[in-house]
């Protein structure tokens, strides 16, 4: 098979995916997709609200959302293909950037991940923000925050430290006693449980 056929194979199943309402993002990373290429195959243009450079981050194509997001220069769209409109998603809270960002199974959530940097009170405590955005109402909401955030099997999951158990010791030697909080795939709390030990000069900016 030749570079010509290859490149067309991949572009047919890019646009299948979007067509039906999957995404095109990997477990912490969006995979990039050029804007000519959505153009051609899922009757958007750039001009439309699809600009060169995005990152696709997932699709829909039932009659209730017919919408795209994608990732652009450390913000988030969502394109309204019915309307032609493109709206961006509003964080209430300054942030250095986007860290990761994950669906839900069903795909009616998309988790954000932000990173906070020099913004937050103590990385240990919330150097990370979890937003999630429902597909369904384009509305964004803080889940929660802390030192890391990762997918489970059931839902979202972010580790948080609860107090410094030597505040007046140099950074190097400081430990928090921190503790994981369960989300479900809606942003709404489950448990929250496995109280350890971290060290806070692992989290710090640049360590």
């Amino acid at each position: 098979m030749n570079i010509f056929n290859k490149k067309i194979l991949l572009s047919v199943a890019v646009a299948t995916m979007l067509l039906h309402g999957g995404g095109v993002y990997g477990k912490t990373n969006i995979t990039h997709i050029s804007a000519s290429c959505y153009a051609e195959y899922a009757g958007a243009t750039q001009s439309a609200g699809i600009p060169a450079g995005a990152k696709i981050i997932t699709s829909y194509s039932d009659k209730r959302r017919n919408t795209v997001y994608y990732q652009y220069n450390e913000r988030i769209f969502c394109y309204d293909r019915t309307r032609r409109r493109t709206k961006e998603m509003q964080f209430s809270y300054g942030y250095v950037k986007i860290k990761n960002i994950y669906t839900s199974p069903l795909h009616s959530r998309i988790f954000v991940v932000l990173d906070m940097g020099n913004k937050s009170y103590n990385p240990v405590v919330d150097g990370l923000q979890l937003w999630v955005i429902n597909s369904f109402n384009r509305r964004c909401s803080k889940v929660g925050e802390g030192f890391r955030v990762r997918k489970g099997k059931d839902g979202m999951i972010v580790s948080k430290g609860r107090y410094c158990k030597n505040s007046n010791a140099p950074i190097e030697r400081r430990i928090w006693r921190a503790r994981d909080h369960y989300y479900d795939f809606t942003g709404k709390v489950m448990w929250v449980k496995h109280e350890y030990d971290v060290r806070e000069y692992k989290y710090q900016r640049g360590k």
